[in-house]
């Protein structure tokens, strides 16, 4: 995960993405993971301007055929609050309070014509 491709987000819809999560030791449990997600408007700003985490539902971890992914799900509500422009993400999965696998990379947040 460690940089990420660019990621499209809107400001009219919920955002639903899935991150592979490659390289990560299998003595971890998923159940004790956790992850949090910060959006900024340039990699030096000290503020975020979107935030999600495990802990408030908005990343989930999830496995299937294909292995483990971290999960996106920021309502569009949420979204409506982001100015559209290029930003920059950086993602935390932590287990057991340490850092144990990190990822950045660009987010396109696109204002949406559609209202909801």
């Amino acid at each position: 995960m460690a940089g990420l491709d660019p990621f499209q987000a809107w400001t009219n819809a919920d955002w639903l993405e899935t991150i592979p999560v490659i390289g990560l030791a299998p003595e971890y449990q998923v159940a004790k993971l956790r992850a949090r997600m910060e959006v900024r408007r340039e990699a030096s700003a000290t503020t975020a301007i979107l935030s999600a985490s495990t802990f408030t539902g908005e990343l989930r971890f999830v496995t299937d055929d294909e292995g483990l992914h971290l999960a996106i799900g920021i309502s569009a509500a949420r979204m409506a609050q982001v100015q559209p422009a290029d930003h920059v993400r950086d993602v935390l999965i932590l287990y057991g309070g340490s850092v144990i696998h990190s990822g950045f990379g660009a987010v396109v947040i696109s204002q949406g014509v559609t209202r909801i």
